[in-house]
C-alpha cells in the first residue's frame, strides 16, 4: 500500500497584488471612520448654521412688528391718509426718532439693499437738522400751510413755533416718488424675512 504524503502549499508570493489587497482591506475602516467623522462634523456646523440663521430671522421679524407700523405712520403722514390729521410735527418727528433708533439699533442684522432703502425713504421724508447745531431738528418735507389749514378747520390751535418744523415749499416730497421708494424699502425688508411678494 502505497502512502500518500500530503504535499506542503506551496510557499506565500508577496507580489503587488497581494499587497495592495492588503493594505486596502486594512485601510477602508480607517477611511470610513475619518468620513463619518467629518460628515458629522459639517452636519453640526449645518446645523448650526440654520439655528443660527432662524435666530436672525426671528430677530428681524421682531424688528419688523415694532419697526414697519412707525414707517407706515411716516409714510401715510406725509401722503396724506390714514390719521395723518391727527398728527403734529411733534409726533412725526418722535417717529422718525423711533424708526432711527429701531434701525440703526438693529442694522448689523440687515443686508446693504435694506439699508440703502431705509436712508433713501428717509430723506424722502425729512431734511436732517444740521450736524454743528445739535438741538436743531430734521425738518418735515411737507407742505406747511396744508398742516395748518387741517389744524384750525378741525377747531385745533396750531403752535407758530411748528413753523420751523417743516421744510420750505421747492423740498417738499413728492407724492409718486414717496409712494415707489415707501414699496421699494417695504419689499428690501420683506427679502430680509425671505417672504417678498411680487409687486406688479
Amino acid at each position: 500500500m502505497i502512502q500518500l504524503i500530503p504535499a506542503s502549499p506551496p510557499p506565500l508570493i508577496w507580489n503587488g497584488l497581494e499587497i495592495t489587497k492588503l493594505a486596502v482591506a486594512a485601510l477602508t475602516p480607517v477611511a470610513v471612520a475619518l468620513l463619518g467623522l467629518w460628515l458629522n462634523r459639517h452636519l453640526k456646523r449645518l446645523e448650526h448654521l440654520q439655528w443660527a440663521n432662524q435666530k436672525v430671522i426671528e430677530k428681524r421679524l421682531e424688528v419688523y412688528s415694532k419697526l414697519a407700523p412707525v414707517l407706515n405712520d411716516l409714510y401715510c403722514y406725509l401722503d396724506y391718509i390714514g390719521d395723518w390729521k391727527h398728527k403734529d410735527p411733534i409726533a412725526v418727528l418722535g417717529l422718525k426718532r423711533s424708526a432711527d433708533r429701531e434701525f440703526y439699533v438693529n442694522a448689523p442684522l440687515f443686508s446693504k439693499s435694506f439699508h440703502d432703502a431705509y436712508h433713501v425713504f428717509i430723506n424722502l421724508c425729512f431734511i436732517p437738522g444740521p450736524l454743528k447745531e445739535y438741538d436743531a431738528s430734521a425738518k418735515i418735507k411737507t407742505d406747511v400751510a396744508i398742516r395748518k389749514s387741517m389744524f384750525v378747520s378741525r377747531g385745533q390751535q396750531w403752535n407758530a413755533d411748528w413753523d420751523s418744523y417743516f421744510s420750505l415749499p421747492n423740498e417738499v416730497a413728492k407724492r409718486d416718488i414717496l409712494l415707489r421708494e415707501y414699496w421699494k424699502m417695504m419689499d428690501a425688508f420683506a427679502r430680509e424675512l425671505g417672504v417678498l411678494k411680487e409687486r406688479e
